[in-house]
């Protein structure tokens, strides 16, 4: 007897991988849920009208494109675009499919809402003091460093946020285009407060927040500017802090000392 469970115990199935480890071989690893956040955000904001998706012009054509690659990513269970994109074009069940698709892209967002790691705010149009509150907690929490990285950094952005970065905490701003704006309002803010403020000057386009050298947020706006008009959102990037802080500070190292 022994013997017998021996050789059945020598006997064994390799194990066997998991859903995720195949679903990786095959598309590569998932996104993580802050980047599609960002990207399902955007989708959203430049959404066509349904005149144009019903047409297939190209602009709808690249639009629907990125829809189904986002959903895709996001969960390939909801690839339902076989359906889409025939009623599409269809009298009679266009109004249908486009609605399918905004609701599809608001569950996503939802979804990965849950799951995004750290702030994670999706702000709706003319709500500029939610998005001013989104921003206020994070940098209200830093303890030694405030980078701010916008193109459009100026004097009403001075003013709105500068009042909130706690004493004692350093303040870089990589702007842009206002920094003559900018440079005069920073200092009568530090010939006021004392603060340790530098300013430099470099081409950028993307908005971008560290915090104490440890935290990357992201802006889908201008921080002046941000929900002011349009939707927009404010998320934390853990996974790709690492990038992002090495590429923004080889920039500020490169970048024009205006103070």
């Amino acid at each position: 007897m022994k013997k017998v469970r021996n050789q059945v115990e020598a006997f064994k199935l390799p194990e066997l991988p998991s859903y995720r480890e195949v679903w990786e071989e095959v598309n590569g690893p998932k996104l993580p849920a802050d980047v599609l956040l960002v990207e399902i955000d955007d989708l959203l904001r430049t959404r066509p009208p349904l005149e144009n998706i019903a047409n297939m012009s190209d602009k709808a054509l690249g639009w629907i494109g990125r829809f189904k690659a986002v959903i895709e990513t996001w969960d390939s269970t909801k690839a339902v675009w076989v359906v889409i994109d025939g009623n599409l074009q269809s009298q009679y069940y266009k109004d249908q499919a486009y609605h399918a698709m905004l609701s599809l892209l608001n569950q996503a967002r939802a979804s990965l809402r849950l799951r995004a790691a750290g702030t994670a705010f999706v702000i709706d149009g003319k709500k500029p003091h939610d998005y001013f509150q989104a921003l206020r907690k994070t940098i209200e929490a830093a303890t030694s460093e405030v980078f701010f990285v916008d193109q459009f950094l100026d004097a009403e952005f001075a003013g709105r946020y500068l009042d909130l970065v706690p004493t004692g905490v350093k303040i870089r701003l990589l702007g842009d285009r206002y920094v003559n704006k900018l440079a005069p309002a920073v200092a009568m803010f530090v010939a006021q407060t004392g603060a340790s403020v530098a300013i430099r000057r470099a081409e950028i386009h993307e908005r971008y927040l560290f915090v104490d050298g440890a935290r990357c947020v992201t802006s889908g706006a201008s921080f002046k500017d941000g929900a002011k008009y349009t939707p927009t959102h404010v998320i934390e990037l853990p996974d790709l802090f690492d990038e992002l802080w090495k590429k923004y500070n080889g920039m500020w190292a490169a970048a024009n000392v205006i103070r």
